[in-house]
């Protein structure tokens, strides 16, 4: 679980797509691959 959870964590810092998670989120709030795309998708 760790493993996973840090894999998100680096993966949403390399992506582009984080910006668009940031602009309604703060960036410090982890979190998991659905709820990025449920947000990305959501605007």
């Amino acid at each position: 679980m760790n493993e996973r959870f840090v894999n998100i964590k680096v993966d949403r810092q390399e992506r582009p797509e984080t910006a668009y998670v940031c602009r309604n989120r703060t960036c410090e709030a982890p979190l998991t691959s659905a709820e990025a795309l449920r947000e990305r998708f959501s605007t």
